[in-house]
């Protein structure tokens, strides 16, 4: 995580991490997850040092499909919220929004 991205951490009214390890990324990028992954701990771990943002919701939004699917949402169990989609269409991620945001 960069600074600038923890220097907006404590003006979220909320926090989403989205990690895309569809098979069309990870075919372009096979270390895709696993650094996305590493970038959402480390917001974790900031959020969990940070006492401003105590009360801050973080949601993990996984865009994932294929046979990696399954295990990329066990890799993710330790996360407090995780919404999965199929796809990173427009018609998916308004859905995920209407879930999170009740819009």
């Amino acid at each position: 995580m960069t600074e600038t991205h923890a220097d907006f951490l404590p003006a979220s009214g909320a926090i989403v991490v989205v990690i895309c390890s569809s098979q069309n990324v990870l075919s372009y990028d096979p270390k895709a997850y696993e650094r996305q992954t590493r970038f959402a701990q480390d917001v974790m771990k900031r959020v969990a040092e940070t006492k401003s943002l105590a009360g801050v919701p973080v949601v993990v939004l996984l865009v994932s499909n294929g046979t990696a699917r399954q295990t990329h949402e066990y890799g993710l169990k330790d996360f407090p919220t995780l919404v999965t989609l199929n796809d990173y269409s427009t018609a998916a991620l308004t859905n995920a929004v209407r879930v999170l945001f009740e819009k």
